[in-house]
Order: C-alpha cells, then structure tokens, then sequence
C-alpha cells in the first residue's frame, strides 16, 4: 500500500514541461504570412518609387502608398507582439527568464526602452532555445534589430530634409528603403528559428512554421 501512494506521489509531483505552455505557432504563422506580405509591399514600393519617381511624387500617390504601409504595418505589428508574447511566456515557464513576460509587449511603446528592452528578451529566448547551449549573440538577431532601428529612424531623417524628402533617389531614401526589406527577411528568419525552436522543445515536431 504504502509503495502505491509513493508511486501516485511520484506522479503527482513530476514536473511538468513549461514548453508545453507554448500556444504560439498559429501567431507565428500569421506573423510570418504578414512580414512577407511587407516584404512584398516594401519591394514594390520602392522600385517603384526608383523607376517612377515623378509618379510616386503626386499627393494621391502618396497618401495610397503612406496608407498601405500603415495597414500593413499595423496587421504585421499586432500579429508579432501576439507571437512574441506567447513565445516568451512559454519560455518564462520553462526557464528563469531575465525579464517578466509582459515586457515582451509594452516595452516596445516605452521611448528610449524600446530601443534596447526588445532587442534583450529576443536574445534572451534565443540562447534559453539554443539547442547547442551557445551564450554569445547570435549575428542574425542582431542584424534584425539594427536594421529595425535603422528603417524606423530614416523617416526621421527624411522628414527633417525637404531635399531628401523629394528626391526618390537621395541616399537616405535608399538606405530606409533597402533596411526596411532586409529588415523584414531578417524578421521571418528570426520568427521561424524561434517558433521551431520552442516547438521543438516542445515536443511539438521540429519543422519551423510555415504560412
């Protein structure tokens, strides 16, 4: 008797798979099917406004590509703070995270913060995922986030020049323009890497989301 309450005992205490907790593939998926739509868009856009830079030039032109940037922009940031939540949550529960997991969400909204805080729990959820253990940073994590800082500052830039600002083909207009698209390969490879990861340790499969 006492052997059959120290084995429901043992049961009862085992711990249980804190990745387990992981409720982020369908989100990523979304997030993914949503930055190749940006991809797409940001292509577009671009080579559009280098080759037809009197046209993009005219307001109505501008106000429907300003609009579609935003629309896409707001589906592909909603779709994102979702997975990156969720993917963090899993992994505080499965590990001592350095951050709470809600920062996942508002530390992007914090000026000055969400310059450095992102970029942080990213790295922390990648090395705590690493299957190979590795410490160190990881060169395609950091290379999305500077050219996700990057593509948000040149605006800036080009807001304060009128030169810039109305010439298609100014330096600073290229330079956003090809961060922004390399910004959001950066940011599929990134999501596929974790959501695969964590998935992985799941026990959830290995292939990486796909849309």
């Amino acid at each position: 008797m006492y052997e059959d309450l120290y084995e429901v005992g043992g049961a009862a205490s085992e711990p249980t798979n804190g990745w387990a907790t992981y409720t982020g593939a369908v989100p990523a998926k979304v997030t993914i099917g949503a930055l190749a739509s940006m991809l797409a868009w940001h292509i577009v856009v671009f080579v559009g406004k280098l080759l037809a830079a009197g046209s993009f030039g005219r307001p109505d032109a501008g106000v429907w590509s300003s609009l579609g940037s935003l629309a896409l922009l707001a589906v592909t940031g909603v779709a994102f703070l979702v997975w990156f939540f969720r993917a963090y949550q899993a992994t505080a529960a499965a590990e001592n995270t350095l951050y709470p997991p809600d920062q996942a969400v508002w530390s992007f909204f914090v000026p000055l913060l969400n310059l450095v805080r992102p970029y942080q729990i990213a790295a922390d959820m990648w090395r705590k995922t690493d299957p190979a253990g590795a410490s160190g940073t990881s060169p395609l994590l950091l290379a999305w986030w500077v050219l996700w800082c990057l593509g948000r500052a040149c605006p800036f830039f080009l807001a304060t020049s009128i030169a810039d600002a109305q010439d298609m083909r100014s330096p600073v207009f290229t330079v956003a323009g090809v961060a922004e698209i390399a910004s959001a390969v950066a940011a599929i490879l990134v999501v596929r890497t974790l959501d695969a990861r964590i998935r992985t340790l799941q026990g959830a499969g290995v292939q990486p989301a796909t849309f």
